[in-house]
Order: C-alpha cells, then sequence, then structure tokens
C-alpha cells in the first residue's frame, strides 16, 4: 500500500469519526437545540408578522432603545471597528467613562459581533439578537434541567420554551441591555448544583462572571439569587455543619474569584455610579406594598398583556408552569424541605415586588426609575423548575395531585377574574381544563405518555406564541424611515464639518438645534454635549441646570438646545446642525454648509478646550435647591455670574428687559406674585387657573425692544398640574419658535429683534385644569461686553499637540496666573502635568475640571485612567489565575482538602435523591470510578426517532384495540356484516356514533337486561357524543370564520392602499389583528382533542359494556356444555 494510500485512508478516517461524533453529539443534545431553536422562531415570526425589518417597514426601536440603547450600540461599533478607546469617550455627554457605560450598556458578548456587521444592517442584527438572546434562554434552560435531573425528552422543550418566551421576556424584550445575563441565569443555576453536587466550580465561575460583566446590574440579581439557592440547598439537604461550612467555603471561594475577574470593568463602573443620580437614594421611611396581593398572582396567567415600562410584574411563563408547578407540592418523591424552600422562594420573590423595602434591597439599595421589579424572570424560571420536576414525576402522580393542580389553578382564576379581562381568565381556564384532562387520562393509562407530552407541547406553543403576539404588540414599534433624523444628507452635513476640521489637533463639539433622541451624539457620531444615561454625571446635570441647558437629575439626562454665545463659549460649543433649516439667526453663528434643507452653523466666536480664566471661577456655586424645584432658579443670571466669575470683568453680559403686558383669554385668571427687580433684573412670576375653561385658553406677555440685539428668554413652570407645556415666541405677533415642552427649563434663543420690535412669549391650548406659576425672564445680550471677555479669555489659550480619546497634550503661552479652565468633565480619573510636573486639578461649577497656571510658557498633558482601572485589571487577572490554580490543583493537591471533602454522588437519580430517606446520601468514591462516571453520557435517541416511534406505536395500539372492538361486536351483530364499518367510522366522522347508538345501543340494553346486567345507557352515550361534536363543529366554524374575516379585512385593505395610491397617495400598513384567530386556533385545537379522548371514552364504556355481555354469554354456554 503506497504512503499516498494510507494518508487517504487515513483522512477518510478521521472524517468518517467526526462525523459520527456530530452525530451522536445531534443526537444526544437534539432536545437542547430544539430548545433554542423555537423560542428563537417564536420571536422571529412574530417580528415576520409585525413587519419588523427586514421583513417591512418597522423597526424594534422604541422608548430606552429609540434614546439610549440603540446610539449606545451604533458608538460602539464604530470603537472597535476604528479601533478608539473604550476607557473613554468624548461622544457621550461632555465626555466620561466610557467603562461605566459599556458595563451597563454595550457589555453583552453578542455585541462584540457588531464588528462583522456592516452598519445599515445594524438594526436588523439587533432585532436578531433579541430573538437569540430568546432562543439562548430556552437553550440553557434545556441544559439545566437535563444535567441537573438526568432525564431527556420532549418535556425539556416545552418547559425551556416557557421560560424563553416568559412574560418578562415578551414585555421588556426591548430592553436588551438585560437580556443576555437573564438568559444566562439557568447556567449559573447549573453551576451551582455542579459546585455543591460534584465540586466542578468552573462553569459556576464563568457563568457568574459573564453575567456581571455582561449587565452588573441584573448581575446582581443572580448573585442575591445564588445567595439564596444556597440557603435553600443547605436546608434540604443538610447533613451537617462540616458539610455545610465546605459548601459554605466553595461558593464564597468561587463567587470571589468570579467577582475578581469582572473587576476590570465593575469596579470602574462602580466608581462611576457614586458620580450618579442613584447615590442620592435613601432607607425607606416606612414599610409599605404597591399593589393587592391578588393583582401580583393574577399576572401569572395566561394571555395576560405584559408591563412595557411600569405597573406590576411580568412573571406568566405558561399555564403548564403553573399547573404542574402547583402539582409539585404534592408529588411523592419530592421531599418536604424542598417543597417548603420552592414555595417560600416564590412567596418572598412575590413580597419583594410588593413590599417597598426588599424592592430597594433588590435593586441596590436604588429605587427604580421606571421599569419595576426587574428580578421578576426569577419567579418563572423557579416555576419551571417546580413544574419540570412534577412532570418527571407523573408516572408516579396520583389523580389528588391532578386535581390540586386543577383546583390550584382554578383558584387563581376566579381570583384575577375581577382583575384581568374575560380574554385571559376564560383562556386561562380553558388551557387549565385541556391539562387536567390530558394528565388525568394518562394516570388513568388511556394512552401512552408520548400523547401526554404531544398535548403539553402543542399547548405550550400556541400559548407562548401568542405571548410572543401580545408581547410585541405591547412593546408597539416605530417606522425604519427617518431614523437618524435626515439620514444620508445629515451623514453629509456631519462629514462636511469633519472636513472642515481635517488639520485641526484640538477636542470641540457640535451639538443639533433640536433633537431626536436624547444620545444624537452618540448615534450621528459626533462629540457632542446632550445624554441619557443610567450612567449620568449628576454634578453636570445639575450645573448645566443652571447654566441654561435642559437637565433632569433624578431622570438622569440632560439636553442641549440652541441656546446662548455664553453657552457655546465655555462648553466648547464650535458647530451646530439645524436638520430643518430652522435657526435663530444671530450675528454669533454663520453659516458653513448647506445640503437641502439642512445647515451647518460655526461658532464665531469659539475658544479651544483650554484656556486661562480668572481665579475667582472656581468660587461659582450652584443653587442649593430640590432638583425638581425650579420657582427660584434664574440661568440668564448664573450666565451673568460665571461670566463674571472668570472673566474678571464686572459686567454683565445679559440684561433684562421690562414687560409691557400681559393679556390672557376671559377664563384665565391672572396676576403677578411677585417682580424681582426694577432695574438689572427684570423677570415676572404669575399664577394661573383655567377655572375649568370649556375651550382652550391662552396667556400671552408682550415685552416691547428699545434696543436692536439678540434676545434670549428663560421660562419656568412651577407648582403646576401640568406634566408638559408648550412655549410660544413671536416677533410683532408672528411666531418665530415654539416648543413643545418647558416643564424642565431652559434658555431659548429667540434671534435678532430692531428697535420698535414687539417680543411675545404665550402659553397657547392651556388645559382646562391647568393651575400654577409662570416666571418669565427676557434678556438682552450685551454684545461689547462679550466680546471683552471673548478677546481676553482668547489671548491665552491651550494649543493643542495631541488629542485622543483619553489623552490632551498641548503648549500654552500665558501673559498672566489664573486658573486653566476646560470644559473636560471632572473625574478622579483625570491626570495632569505641567511640564512634566503633577498638579493638582480643582473643579469649577462642581463639574468642570481646572487647574492653577503660572504666567508663562508651558507644556500641559491631560490624561485619563478610569479610577480603578488599574485596580481592578490586576484582580481580574488574579481571579484568572486563581481559578486556573484551582481548576490545575484541584485532581492532585485539593480534592480531599476540607473544601472539597464533601459532595454529592454525582450521578443520584434524582428520585432518590429526592426521597426522604436518601436526601442525606453521600458516598467516597475512588479516582477511577469517579472519572468513569464523569465520563459517562447516556445515549438518548434523537427526536426524530422518538416521534416517529411514538406515531408507530399509537397507530398500532389504536388499531389492535379497534380490532378487538370489532371482534366483540360479533355478540350483539351476528345478522349484520356492516358493523365494522360502523366502527370505523364512528371513530372518524363526527355524530356518526349517535347513528351507532340508535342501531346498537338498544339491542346491548336489551340483552343487558335480560342478563341483569349493569351497563352504560345510551342516553349517556348521546350526551358525551353530541357534547363533543357539537363544540368540535362549531369551533371549526369560528376558526374558519374568523379566518375568512382576516382574510376579507386583508384584501379591503389592499383595494383601499391600490386606490389611495392610484390618487397619488401614500399607502398605509395593513393591519390584520391575528389575536381572534388564534385563540380560535387554540379552541378548535382544544374541541379536537376533547373530541377524540370523548370518543375513546364512550367506546371504553361501550367495550366494556360488549365484554360483560360476551363473558355472561360465553359463561351460559359452558354450563350447558357440562
Amino acid at each position: 500500500m503506497s504512503k499516498k494510500t494510507k494518508q487517504l485512508i487515513d483522512t477518510s478516517r478521521m472524517y468518517t469519526q467526526a462525523k459520527k461524533g456530530l452525530g451522536r453529539f445531534f443526537s444526544n443534545n437534539s432536545f437542547v437545540i430544539l430548545a433554542f431553536v423555537l423560542p428563537f422562531l417564536i420571536m422571529l415570526l412574530n417580528f415576520a408578522i409585525k413587519r419588523f425589518a427586514p421583513f417591512g417597514d418597522q423597526q424594534i426601536l422604541v422608548v430606552d432603545l429609540w434614546h439610549q440603547y440603540y446610539p449606545f450600540l451604533v458608538d460602539f461599533q464604530d470603537k472597535i471597528i476604528s479601533g478608539q478607546s473604550l476607557l473613554h469617550s468624548w461622544t457621550n455627554g461632555m465626555g466620561g467613562n466610557y467603562l461605566t457605560l459599556l458595563s451597563y450598556y454595550v457589555a453583552s458578548p453578542i455585541n462584540f459581533l457588531t464588528a462583522f456587521v456592516p452598519a445599515s444592517f445594524l438594526r436588523e442584527f439587533l432585532m436578531l439578537s433579541v430573538c437569540v438572546e430568546v432562543g439562548c434562554a430556552g437553550g440553557f434552560t434545556a441544559i439545566f434541567l437535563k444535567k441537573t435531573f438526568h432525564k431527556n425528552g420532549l418535556p425539556l422543550v416545552f418547559f425551556s420554551v416557557g421560560y424563553g418566551c416568559c412574560a418578562f421576556f415578551m414585555g421588556y424584550y426591548w430592553n436588551v441591555i438585560w437580556l443576555n445575563t437573564v438568559a444566562m441565569l439557568p447556567l449559573v443555576a447549573l453551576g451551582m448544583v455542579m459546585l455543591w453536587r460534584e465540586n466542578k466550580f468552573c462553569l459556576y465561575t464563568i457563568s457568574l462572571a459573564l453575567s456581571v460583566i455582561a449587565n452588573y446590574y441584573v448581575g446582581l440579581f443572580a448573585c442575591i439569587f445564588t445567595f439564596l439557592c444556597f440557603i435553600g440547598y443547605s436546608i434540604m439537604y443538610w447533613n451537617g455543619w462540616k458539610e455545610f461550612f465546605s459548601r459554605l467555603a466553595r461558593t464564597a471561594i468561587f463567587s470571589v474569584i468570579a467577582l475578581m475577574i469582572t473587576s476590570f470593568i465593575s469596579l470602574p463602573a462602580f466608581n462611576g455610579l457614586q458620580l450618579t443620580y442613584s447615590t442620592n437614594n435613601s432607607w425607606p421611611d416606612t414599610i409599605r406594598t404597591y399593589y393587592n396581593w391578588s393583582e401580583i398572582m393574577s399576572q401569572s396567567l395566561d394571555f395576560i398583556t405584559p408591563s412595557t415600562k411600569e405597573n406590576l410584574p411580568n412573571i406568566a411563563c405558561g399555564m403548564a408552569a403553573l399547573f404542574f408547578g402547583i402539582m409539585f407540592l404534592s408529588a411523592r418523591k419530592v421531599t418536604w424541605r424542598a417543597k417548603a424552600f420552592s414555595i417560600g422562594l416564590l412567596a418572598f420573590l412575590v413580597a419583594s415586588f410588593n413590599v417597598n423595602v426588599l424592592d430597594y434591597v433588590w435593586h441596590g439599595m436604588h429605587f427604580t426609575n421606571m421599569i419595576p421589579h426587574r428580578f421578576a424572570y426569577l419567579f418563572s424560571f423557579v416555576l419551571v423548575v417546580m413544574a419540570y420536576r412534577a412532570y418527571t414525576l407523573i408516572e408516579k402522580a396520583r389523580i389528588w395531585d391532578v386535581l390540586l393542580g386543577f383546583l390550584g389553578s382554578l383558584l387563581l382564576c376566579v381570583i384575577s377574574s375581577t382583575i384581568q379581562t374575560g380574554t385571559v381568565v376564560w383562556g386561562s381556564f380553558l388551557l387549565i381544563c385541556i391539562l387536567t384532562v390530558a394528565t388525568g387520562l394518562y394516570i388513568f393509562k388511556i394512552y401512552p405518555r408520548v400523547v401526554l407530552d404531544l398535548v403539553v407541547f402543542t399547548l405550550v406553543l400556541v400559548e407562548m406564541f401568542i405571548a410572543g403576539y401580545k408581547g410585541i404588540e405591547a412593546v408597539s414599534s416605530t417606522s425604519t424611515a427617518n431614523y437618524p433624523e435626515g439620514e444620508a444628507v445629515t451623514a453629509d452635513v456631519i462629514r462636511a464639518m469633519n472636513n472642515l476640521e481635517t488639520n485641526t489637533v484640538d477636542m470641540w463639539r457640535a451639538e443639533m438645534t433640536k433633537t431626536q433622541t436624547l444620545n444624537d451624539a452618540s448615534l450621528n457620531g459626533y462629540n457632542g454635549i446632550s445624554q441619557f444615561s443610567s450612567m449620568s454625571n449628576v454634578s453636570v446635570t445639575k450645573f448645566l441646570e443652571e447654566f441654561g441647558c435642559q437637565g433632569w437629575q433624578s431622570g438622569n439626562r440632560y439636553t442641549y438646545r440652541e441656546s446662548t454665545p455664553v453657552t457655546n463659549l465655555f462648553l466648547n460649543v464650535k458647530y451646530l446642525i439645524s436638520r430643518d433649516g430652522t435657526y435663530s439667526a444671530t450675528d454669533y453663528m454663520s453659516p458653513a454648509y448647506t445640503n437641502n434643507n439642512e445647515v451647518l452653523l460655526k461658532n464665531n466666536y469659539y475658544l479651544p478646550m483650554g484656556f486661562v480664566g480668572n481665579k475667582n471661577a472656581t468660587k461659582y456655586t450652584l443653587e442649593t435647591r430640590d432638583p425638581d424645584d425650579f420657582s427660584e432658579l434664574n440661568a440668564i443670571q448664573k450666565q451673568n455670574e460665571f461670566f463674571r466669575d472668570i472673566t474678571g470683568i464686572n459686567k454683565d453680559v445679559f440684561s433684562e428687559i421690562k414687560m409691557t403686558n400681559v393679556t390672557s383669554t376671559a377664563n384665565v385668571t391672572s396676576y403677578q406674585v411677585n417682580k424681582y427687580y426694577e432695574d438689572s433684573m427684570m423677570g415676572y412670576d404669575y399664577s394661573f387657573n383655567t377655572n375649568g375653561a370649556s375651550s382652550a385658553s391662552n396667556m400671552e406677555f408682550t415685552y416691547d425692544i428699545n434696543e436692536a440685539g439678540s434676545y434670549y428668554v428663560y421660562g419656568v413652570y412651577y407648582g403646576t398640574s401640568l406634566e408638559t407645556q408648550a412655549i410660544n415666541i413671536k416677533k410683532n405677533g408672528s411666531s418665530i419658535k415654539q416648543d413643545g415642552d418647558i416643564s424642565r427649563p431652559y434658555i431659548l434663543n429667540a434671534g435678532n429683534f430692531a428697535k420698535g420690535d414687539k417680543l411675545s412669549v404665550s402659553l397657547d391650548n392651556l388645559p382646562n385644569t391647568a393651575t400654577g406659576n409662570f416666571a418669565l425672564h427676557v434678556a438682552k445680550i450685551n454684545d461689547d461686553v462679550f466680546k471683552e471677555g471673548y478677546n481676553k479669555l482668547a489671548q491665552n489659550t491651550l494649543k493643542a499637540t495631541k488629542c485622543t480619546d483619553t489623552q490632551l497634550n498641548g503648549v500654552l503661552e500665558s501673559n498672566t496666573d489664573g486658573l486653566f479652565y476646560t470644559s473636560i468633565v471632572y473625574e478622579d480619573g483625570w491626570t495632569v502635568k505641567v511640564d512634566g510636573e503633577k498638579v493638582d486639578t480643582k473643579k469649577v461649577g462642581g463639574a468642570l475640571l481646572a487647574f492653577d497656571i503660572t504666567a508663562g510658557k508651558h507644556k500641559i498633558e491631560i490624561s485619563y485612567l478610569p479610577s480603578g482601572y488599574l485596580v481592578g485589571t490586576l484582580a481580574s487577572i488574579l481571579g484568572i489565575i486563581l481559578l486556573l490554580g484551582f481548576a490545575f490543583l484541584y485532581r492532585s493537591k485539593l480534592k480531599n482538602t476540607f473544601i472539597f471533602k464533601y459532595k454529592t454522588h454525582p450521578n443520584a437519580n434524582p428520585d432518590r435523591f429526592d426521597d426522604e430517606d436518601d436526601e442525606n446520601f453521600t458516598e467516597e468514591k475512588s479516582d477511577e470510578d469517579t472519572e468513569k462516571e464523569e465520563n459517562y453520557v447516556k445515549k438518548e435517541p434523537s427526536i426524530g426517532t422518538r416521534l416517529f416511534f411514538s406515531i408507530i406505536f399509537s397507530v398500532v395500539y389504536f388499531v389492535v384495540w379497534l380490532g378487538s372492538i370489532i371482534k366483540k361486536m360479533q355478540i350483539l351483530c351476528k345478522e349484520d356484516s356492516n358493523y365494522a364499518v360502523d366502527i370505523i367510522l364512528s371513530f372518524i366522522v363526527p355524530f356518526y356514533f349517535v347513528y351507532v347508538m340508535f342501531k346498537y345501543g338498544k339491542k346491548k340494553e336489551e340483552i343487558a337486561s335480560t342478563k341483569s346486567l349493569k351497563v352504560t345507557s345510551a342516553f349517556n352515550h348521546l350526551c358525551l357524543e353530541l357534547g363533543a361534536s357539537c363544540g368540535l363543529m362549531v369551533s371549526i366554524f369560528t376558526f374558519l370564520t374568523s379566518l375568512v374575516k382576516n382574510y376579507t379585512t386583508y384584501n379591503s385593505q389592499v383595494q383601499q392602499n391600490k386606490d389611495i395610491v392610484a390618487g397619488g397617495g401614500q399607502a398605509s400598513p395593513i393591519t390584520v389583528s391575528l389575536f381572534p384567530t388564534g385563540v380560535a386556533l387554540t379552541i378548535m385545537i382544544f374541541c379536537i382533542g376533547l373530541w377524540f379522548v370523548l370518543r375513546f371514552v364512550n367506546m371504553y364504556l361501550f367495550e366494556k359494556d360488549i365484554q360483560q355481555i360476551g363473558k355472561q354469554v360465553f359463561s351460559l354456554k359452558s354450563k350447558k356444555k357440562r
């Protein structure tokens, strides 16, 4: 044999072995794979039905996904593709610690795949990633159930789908930042089991670390859940203090190692959190509840509309999980300790949803801003595990267990009847009845286990598909059109802006005159000011609120709107982009580029990032006030104060003007509460009350312009019943600027006015319940004062030589001692060196970075390293080394130490494991035996093989039984040769059994009466048949009617769109509600199943009667022969 031939044979053999190995893998894990595929397809199909891109013109970008998650994902993709730093970013909120934002918003491993995704496909990738995360939740749950209970089969699939498509995922799928950690919970739970049961620590350590890295906030819930499970496991399998402390040591050591591994990101994130508003939360003063307890429990029913932002916790995971979860409480092979802990854990979670103190602790000593009960998915997971455990013991179940499941579920329906809609209650009750009948018939051995599996499997698929549909419908969608606003045109304007600064080294900022999202800089790729993020630095929010920008401290956001030259000067704004072509024309901004209606404006009075100002700037202080109280705040005067302090010019850059007149509609009661000052500050404070007007109410404040120039308006609502209110600025009676919401006040740029003009500020369309106060300030900028200050500061600016995400270097030639001011956000991570020597930094306005400087030429180096990053990285490296060390030394050195000495036998039968007599079962084994047990893999047939043989078995069983009945019918039908056809047709054709009863039932009763036998009456047979067949026909008719209605609606809308398009209009989206059809389909499936079940019951009773008659006849013949 030649060498080449041998190589070919070896290659062929390797290929064959690999193919067999791959085949064994898919065969052994077919149900796990199916548990991933089904939730994935359920979400994908529902997205397709709702016409989400690429299947239509809708997208999943809603709420925070619109404003935060997607813009941050766009920015993250740009960073990893271009190789930018992940430590600091200028694009988010004037710049800041990017690791804190990364740790909360985009650290999910799946987001790193965006490096390979075209930017134009990113929205579709995000939608697919949601499907993948939901699928992973199902697949990981199947892995947990399979490995924990050593079972493999179809039940793995339908209970895993229950967790993957639970109400938490369906209501909060738009909150993509949580999904990865929620999906990984089953792996953390499996890691716990393997750690405690088998001393295997790698899965627990790695899965817990990844959960925290993907999202530290939801990762906190996994840590708390681990602690609770440790307590429960120790209670359920108590075997003395030595084993307890051994297990405690293992858990503590590998939990610490897991957290150490996350330190490179979690420690900087923790330090960053200390700068956010969340640190202002305090322990609740009193203990109170949020809801009625029955309201929470009603959320466990099917067909509910899940909460999407506020309201009750999302805990539903299917009626199968609820029904069998209740059966778990009476399962004979489950210990009372396991039952007590499971129900206790569920009760504790329910209490945590409702009691404010527990809710506060769960959320990291913090009350959430929107989206409460963020740990509700734990309830669904625990219930699914209980239900699966009960289902694995279904062979040993009694009718009383089924009755308990029915009554417990029915009680929830009754409790919920006054809370949930009729569809929810009756739909859930219908599923309960199906599950009860199907389980009861299996317990009575009417059909094999595979039939029950298929019934439950079908029900779960139907209810989860409906849950997905209702979830997507509740969350809603947005159009892909014009997102981001301006699309190609805006991208061209931004590209032109960057081209203008090709040779610029300095760091400069740009902003939009109007926002589309609250993170437009991240979405569109420029260095901006606005930010909406849970990681927002609250000091910046406070500063910008008083500096004339719109802010909301507890809402974690601040927004730039077209503001004053003072704002632009000190916040380093070089460009403004007007996407609609409208802007306030002043002498301070000039058009630099135009494309269609979009205009790029350049700041004529721009200063670089760093310059030398007066040392008094550090004395600028913020007002002491409640975060939501703006009644005493005047941002125009705060800008005057800041300008004086930093320039050293003791003049006001703004002068407020007097109001000339106030008018209002007749139904508005208004009066002046307070006139602040007669001379320099002409602010006015008015109270208003629309007195329940039947028509729209208005108020208008008018100012006569006595001096030409640029004017600015600052209006404050307070003590008002209004959540939002528009303001309308007019010039000589014509509207020039409108804003839909100044509930969070900011300075508006009214533009240029000539002498003799009239400037009016009106509050239009006040609702009939409007009451409150409105403080108004109108001011003119003093051009000479502003230019004097600008020229003074422009003399001593930094000439940048290097600018990156984490570094700003340059040369400064200053003609005076002073304060080197920057608009860099102050954080502990900044280090400043002047001429190679580190100097102390200071805060300006409590938010901006500055330091003292002397006259002369200096080399400035400003660098950034997140606080805690270096220590955290070293801790992560140490954690990885410790994990590898434990893995390497476990078998040879550590196996018999106290920490690893005690464990539960790894392959203990779960039935024995839960048995009361064997709950403390432990056994010492040799290394060889242990290795054999660990390497043993139970070979399971594939799902296709199981289904095929199950169908064949059912058909054979049915044919044999049918033949038995036909044979026994000879006793009644000696003269009739068509009885076999009648029996076969009665199984297939609805109502045909009525004919069989009329034909053979009377004869059966006559024979039975002569033999003094008790048989089922024909009336009972007829009642069963008519009830089942009528229900079947009505359900089929209802389903077909619904289909026809949908088809008619679809055709009608298509025709309307054709007519509209023919007339030159734009076609509207076609909307056909599939929910009624889904309900009708569910009912029809139930009725078909019920029809077959009752048909079997009828024939079983009929066969039993015939057999009884046959035995009597045979007995009489035997006596005669004897």
